[in-house]
């Protein structure tokens, strides 16, 4: 069995890779971005938004969990399940309502859960939280790449 030894990756290529998210944010947004009808989202969509978010504001550090896209009693948009596998914290599923009113919104809640599961996955306390040094701290990061982290 064989090692993959891949070159090092540049600077200048890491930059053209995140400015290819940001143009895939961009246009993933503009689709299904009328207000006031309610709009409903994909799993290929959903996985693409993932992606897309993941490259460029977590610079690749998660991996994809499973994504749900259906109607859900609860009053939410998304939900980020972790539980802990071997002893170490995994973000298993994040559940996104299908009833979404825009693209837009729909960016912004995936990045929210995203941050959860980096809260959980990577951050120093193991635990999804809204507080200021690990859910908040992603706002400005997040605001970089023109999504409004709430």
């Amino acid at each position: 069995m064989g090692v993959f030894m891949g070159k090092k990756t540049s600077s200048q290529e890491k930059r053209q890779r995140r400015q290819r998210g940001i143009q895939r944010l961009r246009k993933l947004a503009e689709q299904g971005i009328e207000d006031g009808i309610f709009w409903k989202p994909d799993a290929q969509y959903a996985e693409q938004v993932y992606n897309a978010i993941n490259r460029t504001v977590f610079n690749g550090q998660l991996t994809r969990p499973k994504i749900v896209i259906r109607d859900y009693n609860k009053n939410f948009w998304g939900e980020c399940e972790g539980m802990y596998v071997d002893n170490r914290p995994v973000c298993k599923v994040i559940r996104m309502h299908r009833w979404i009113p825009n693209s837009k919104i729909f960016i912004r809640v995936m990045a929210h859960e995203m941050v959860h599961q980096w809260e959980f996955e990577k951050g120093p306390y193991n635990r999804m939280t809204h507080g200021k040094r690990t859910f908040w701290s992603w706002k400005p990061e997040c605001a970089r790449w023109g999504i409004n982290l709430t």
